[in-house]
């Protein structure tokens, strides 16, 4: 059913119920290398209590591995970079699934800055809700709360 409205010709936006982080996970990675992705798709999901690690990342030096195990949460590695994230269902996830257009003459048609496009969008919903927000740092985004800037968002980053 997914994959019917890859093909669809316009933006889309996915909001999976699926709160296993293996699960959400795979549909992402299935999407990424099989999905058409002729137009933009933004899925967002949430996870029950996970640490997810980046894909160069040594999960016995960034977690205490058997308290996770006694606490119940979830390890699992992303095929992006980026370091050691913890979510529960306290957060929302978001994943962009964007299409890179072949290689062409920079002069004849310039590469599209995904990173920019998705930082904008992210912006733009949150100024509607009557958040001030802002990219910062290499893949973050900041809102303004009282004066005060505060991270509340990190992206890791991969090429198809």
């Amino acid at each position: 059913r997914v994959m019917d409205l890859m093909g669809c010709g316009k933006p889309l936006v996915l909001r999976l119920e699926c709160k296993d982080i293996f699960t959400n996970l795979a549909l992402e990675a299935h999407l990424f290398q099989h999905a058409p992705l002729d137009h933009p798709v933004l899925m967002t999901y949430q996870n029950d209590k996970t640490i997810v690690i980046g894909r160069h990342q040594n999960p016995w030096k960034e977690c205490r591995v058997k308290l996770m195990e006694e606490d119940g949460v979830a390890l699992c590695r992303r095929s992006s970079g980026g370091g050691a994230v913890y979510q529960d269902l306290g957060n929302t996830c978001f994943s962009f699934l964007n299409n890179l257009p072949p290689s062409k003459n920079v002069k004849e048609a310039p590469p599209i800055d995904f990173k920019t496009v998705n930082n904008e969008v992210l912006v733009g919903a949150l100024a509607r809700l009557g958040i001030e927000a802002e990219p910062s740092g290499r893949n973050d985004l900041q809102v303004n709360h009282d004066g005060v800037w505060s991270k509340v968002s990190g992206s890791a980053y991969k090429n198809r």
